[in-house]
Formats: C-alpha cells, sequence, structure tokens
C-alpha cells in the first residue's frame, strides 16, 4: 500500500515540474525542506522513490525553478541532457549485455534505439 502512494507521490512530483505555477511553488517547499528541515531536525532517511527525487534534486536548480518562466527553460534543458547522457551509458551497456535492459528507466526501455540495439545484442 505505502509503495503504491509512494509511487504516485514520485509521478506527482516529476509531473509538477513542467507546469510553470506549480514548480515554483514545490520548489519552495523543496528549498524548505532541504535548507531548513533537514538542518534542524536532519536528514530523513526513508527508502522511497520520492524522497530519493527530492534529495538528488540539487538546489541550484531548485533556485532556478523559481523564476517560472525562465526556469522551465533550464529545466527543459537539463532533463534533456541527463537523457541524452542517461541513454548513452544504458547503449554501451545493452551493447555488452541486451539483458541490461531489463534494469533501465521506463523511458529508456520505450527507446527504439536503445530496444534495437539490445535486440540486435541477444541475437
Amino acid at each position: 500500500m505505502l509503495s503504491k502512494i509512494d509511487n504516485i507521490c514520485f509521478k506527482i512530483m516529476k509531473y509538477c515540474d513542467f507546469i510553470p505555477v506549480v514548480i515554483t511553488l514545490s520548489n519552495y517547499l523543496i528549498l524548505f525542506k532541504k535548507c531548513v528541515l533537514d538542518n534542524v531536525i536532519g536528514a530523513i532517511n526513508v527508502k522511497s522513490r520520492s524522497f530519493t527525487y527530492l534529495k538528488e534534486k540539487p538546489i541550484l536548480l531548485c533556485i532556478v525553478l523559481l523564476f517560472p518562466i525562465f526556469g522551465n527553460i533550464v529545466f527543459f534543458i537539463y532533463v534533456h541532457n541527463k537523457f541524452q547522457k542517461e541513454k548513452e551509458i544504458v547503449l554501451a551497456a545493452v551493447k555488452e549485455d541486451g539483458m541490461v535492459l531489463e534494469h533501465a528507466d521506463i523511458e529508456l526501455k520505450k527507446n527504439k534505439e536503445v530496444v534495437l540495439a539490445a535486440v540486435k545484442e541477444m541475437v
């Protein structure tokens, strides 16, 4: 039950990053959590996708995302570059062993180029 709730929270947080006004408000909360709560209470060590996502989100990116239009443009560039780097890493791994695709991110599993490389390696 908790894993379903965590998955829903994770998906909501990821989608909020693409909505201009919502992204500004959510990043105020993320910065408050990172700068105030983590220092006062201490870092919360909960093994969940949503907490890991918040923990790994860079503070500088959160600050940039406080500016609605500019922040969105920077975020789209950041996400695109991150996806390209991950895609290159997964492509290299898949060319060595096609079964590695099983452990890749969902977006990469849907990528035609990555799947084709995995199939070619397995054949």
